[in-house]
């Protein structure tokens, strides 16, 4: 209870604030968590899970995946081409 009294003490824009990141973070460990289980990769899968970190590891991580597909594509053509 002493949690929600705290809350309501706050200013409007500081609930707000606190909103929006909450949200932030949702929608990225989402989209990443989703990712890594499409991968089979649970160590990932369980560190974007505990870890809070208001969407910088789950960013952090779709980037470097995105990355380390465009280098599998890209040797792919390359191996494809190269004959």
């Amino acid at each position: 209870m002493g949690i929600m009294r705290a809350g309501r003490r706050l200013p409007k824009w500081a609930r707000t604030v606190v909103g929006v990141v909450a949200v932030w973070d949702v929608v990225w460990k989402g989209l990443a968590l989703w990712q890594a289980a499409k991968r089979r990769q649970p160590v990932w899968f369980v560190a974007l899970l505990i870890l809070n970190t208001a969407g910088i590891l789950p960013i952090a991580y779709l980037v470097m995946m995105k990355r380390r597909d465009r280098a599998d594509d890209q040797e792919a053509w390359d191996r494809q081409y190269s004959q």
